[in-house]
Formats: structure tokens, C-alpha cells, sequence
């Protein structure tokens, strides 16, 4: 089991609100992290039903490595989901659209490295 190790610098990223994004757009990105236990927090608002893909990506930014969750997010709701993922070096996580959206989204992905 990881736990917390005082030091690690925060991983926050988001991509802003955005206004009625299509399928596949990207709400946030991690960019590369270095290989280890990652534990993340993605917040997820929007002011109509949406759904989001959370995608582990490969090094090199062309393939999702492992399962990819689903998060449906109600009208008017935000929601904060937990997640940990073990990481390869220069992996990332990012949060996609899964389909198109008439309104507005916002996604944040909070988190830290674990020892």
C-alpha cells in the first residue's frame, strides 16, 4: 500500500469551462508524470447531463493503457471522483468528453504522487 510522503508537489490540472464541447474533446491533462502510485481526484460539473472518459495514457500520448471509466455527471451537479493509478514513466491521466455536450463543463484533476 502507497501512502503520502510530505514534500510531493500537488498535480492540479484542468482545461477551464468549456461551452458546448464535442465528442472526444479534452477537459484536463495530467501532461507526462514520472512512473509511480498516483492518487487523483477529478472533479466533474456541468449544467447538463454529460458524460466524461478517464484515460491512462501510454508515454508516448497515442493509447489508453488499461480500463477506461466512464463518469456520468448529472445537469446542474459537480461530483469529485477517486481514483489511484499506477503509472509508467511519462504516462498521463486526462479526462475526455465521451460524447458531445450543449453547455458548459468543467473538469479538475487534483492529486499527488504516493511512496
Amino acid at each position: 500500500m502507497a501512502a503520502r510522503v510530505q514534500g510531493n508537489p500537488p498535480i492540479i490540472a484542468s482545461g477551464g469551462e468549456l461551452t458546448d464541447p464535442a465528442d472526444n474533446a479534452l477537459a484536463a491533462d495530467t501532461g507526462a508524470l514520472s512512473a509511480g502510485i498516483y492518487e487523483l481526484r477529478i472533479t466533474v460539473g456541468a449544467s447538463a447531463a454529460a458524460d466524461v472518459a478517464v484515460e491512462r495514457r501510454n508515454a508516448a500520448n497515442a493509447a489508453n493503457v488499461g480500463a477506461v471509466p466512464v463518469i456520468k455527471v448529472p445537469a446542474g451537479q459537480s461530483g469529485q471522483y477517486l481514483f489511484t493509478f499506477k503509472l509508467e514513466t511519462s504516462e498521463r491521466v486526462r479526462v475526455i468528453m465521451d460524447d458531445a455536450l450543449t453547455g458548459t463543463i468543467a473538469v479538475t484533476i487534483n492529486g499527488e504522487k504516493l511512496g
